[in-house]
């Protein structure tokens, strides 16, 4: 297993760093804002930030500031995450993963080497304290959550069978893909044009779950990847029994073997959209996720996993692989092997989608 500080090597790690750093150092936040917003203008992306000052606010610091690097600031900070909310962090490094498009702002400032080198660092020193959190955890079979979204998108029921069936269409349809952007996409990476981006089993129904923290539920509330804005859901406890075979994704080495060992070339569909997030030109692979199921009933993908692996560009035999689109702590079923565990319970959120509390609480989180 590859150390956690390997989780400043992943874009969506640094952004996770940098949200801890944040709660604590407002400066380097704005510091790192103002570079962002600089990035993503010269690169034609729109970032506006309001704020309002009260000059006459006796509290205003109005001494002179001595310029401190971005990268500096980092390496002054201690590594005690003590009352740090990991959730939030994760939750914002996951929302930001984007894989149909450029790297925004933030991520390329925090992709500079210096800046880069500074969060290794930081996140050696974090090592000791995030091997103790439920973020390096396995799979957590018999105690998992299925979430269906509601409200104006919503998404399918929990469907517990049929899984070879779902993965045979799934097979036919990606190779029918590939067939027709080979023969009808532009072959230049850098053409105007997008496709599928994703590098899981997506869009068949296959049961995707998740841990629940105590007083937050369900993780995956909140970590998702392009999410559609949901303030609805449907959370529904399942659990797997003894003796199911499990693939654990808790490095970008556990990816690399996945996808090489059940290679499946997407390069015709993913050219253009892979090439726009990690700048490389190359032939793509995923795994054969059918192949997979003859071997394993589940893949789960950790939180530091997720951290360290998704949005990069990894050298597989051949070429490339890139793990999108799968957040945090999911596991995705690939053979029939859950059963039911509970009544599902409904979950509302805020509108921004930060906070979420079971229909039947006495009171919301923040009253």
């Amino acid at each position: 297993m590859q150390p956690l500080a390997s989780i400043a090597d992943g874009p969506r790690g640094r952004r996770f760093l940098m949200s801890l750093l944040a709660e604590r150092d407002e400066q380097l936040a704005s510091e790192v804002m103002r570079e962002a917003i600089a990035a993503d203008s010269s690169t034609g992306s729109a970032h506006v930030v309001f704020s309002k000052v009260d000059e006459s606010d006796p509290g205003i610091d109005r001494s002179p500031v001595t310029p401190v690097s971005p990268a500096q600031r980092i390496r002054d900070q201690d590594a005690d995450i003590a009352g740090a909310d990991l959730l939030a962090a994760l939750a914002e490094a996951t929302r930001t993963a984007m894989y149909w498009q450029e790297e925004d702002g933030e991520d390329q400032v925090l992709a500079r080497p210096d800046i880069a080198d500074a969060l290794a660092g930081f996140a050696r020193a974090l090592e000791p304290a995030l091997s103790a959190t439920w973020l390096v955890e396995p799979l957590d079979a018999p105690a998992q959550f299925f979430v269906q979204w509601l409200g104006k998108h919503p998404t399918s029921e929990l469907e517990m069978s049929g899984a070879d069936a779902k993965l045979r269409a799934w097979k036919s349809g990606t190779v029918a893909g590939e067939r027709r952007a080979d023969a009808e996409w532009p072959k230049s990476p850098g053409a105007p044009w997008t496709g599928e981006w994703w590098s899981t089993p997506a869009l068949t129904e296959l049961p995707i779950t998740t841990r629940a923290l105590p007083q937050t539920g369900p993780v995956r509330l909140q970590l998702i990847e392009d999410t559609l804005g949901w303030t609805e859901a449907l959370a529904a406890p399942v659990r797997a029994g003894e003796g199911i075979r499990v693939y654990e994704l808790s490095a970008p080495d556990a990816w690399i073997r996945l996808v090489e060992r059940y290679a499946l070339r997407v390069t015709n569909s993913r050219r253009h959209d892979w090439w726009r997030v990690t700048g490389i030109e190359s032939e793509w692979f995923i795994p054969d996720w059918e192949a997979v199921a003859a071997d394993f009933d589940a893949v789960h993908l950790s939180a530091t996993g997720y951290l360290a692996t998704a949005g990069r560009a990894l050298p597989v035999n051949g070429g490339h692989t890139v793990l999108a689109g799968w957040g945090p702590d999911e596991a995705y079923w690939l053979t029939d092997a859950l059963v039911e565990a509970g009544q599902p319970v409904e979950w509302h959120a805020s509108l921004d989608g930060a906070l979420w509390w079971p229909r039947e609480a006495e009171k919301k989180p923040w009253t």
